[in-house]
């Protein structure tokens, strides 16, 4: 009669564990969406859009809040090199800060104007490796 229990005994232990992982995955899966949407509300709170660029210049993700419509079009503006989005002295000082900060490791800041539909603007850019 043990041999016949045995078999569900397992039965019953896996099931157990595969209720287990179902919970922990419920429960990260509920803190990865309490995360975004902490994220989210960061994002929505910044002032400017911010870019991530590989070494060349070209835009991989633009991440832009509520406020990043001051820029028309900049949903479109992923994979575009700086030099077709900036005029080319903007895109120029971008790029060698860029290199700057991958070349020590650290991060840079520089101020340039740059204008956008409410007209010219300082803006200040940080760079991080």
């Amino acid at each position: 009669m043990s041999d016949s229990r045995q078999p569900e005994s397992k039965l019953v232990s896996e099931l157990e564990l595969l209720r287990k992982r179902l919970v922990s995955f419920e429960q990260r899966e509920a803190d990865d969406r309490r995360q975004n949407r902490l994220l989210r509300a960061f994002i929505d709170a910044l002032p400017q859009m911010s870019f991530a660029l590989d070494g060349t210049g070209r835009m991989l993700n633009v991440i832009a809040g509520e406020t990043g419509t001051l820029y028309s079009g900049f949903e479109n503006l992923e994979g575009q090199l700086i030099f077709n989005v900036l005029p080319t002295a903007d895109g120029d000082l971008l790029l060698n800060t860029l290199r700057q900060a991958i070349e020590t490791g650290k991060s840079q800041t520089r101020d340039f104007a740059m204008s956008i539909l409410a007209g010219r603007r300082w803006f200040e850019v940080t760079v991080s490796p």
